[in-house]
């Protein structure tokens, strides 16, 4: 696991990059990130409205799959995602 500095309330403090990393896959809708405009699961558009909870566990998993992350566990329901794997060096889709 790689560990970066990360702004937090205007400090910086240690952060892990992998989660921050899945946790942009998330929020990012495609077409978002200019040099990686193909990725995002885009969940913010899902909290407001009835979703179909399998339907959605497989756009996460279909997303981070193919982003590298390896060994893909993941638990989801209405108010919480866990996700657990790994990328190995350099599997990873940098966002510069």
């Amino acid at each position: 696991m790689a560990v970066d500095f990360i702004a937090e309330d205007g400090l910086l403090v240690l952060g892990e990059s992998d989660q921050t990393h899945i946790e942009d896959l998330l929020r990012f809708c495609k077409g978002w990130h200019k040099f990686a405009p193909y990725v995002g699961c885009c969940i913010a558009d899902e909290l407001d409205n009835e979703v179909d909870i399998q339907l959605l566990k497989s756009r996460i998993e279909d997303e981070l799959t193919q982003d590298g992350l390896q060994d893909l566990r993941l638990q989801l329901d209405h108010k919480h995602i866990q996700i657990h794997g790994h990328y190995t060096q350099q599997t990873r889709t940098e966002f510069i």
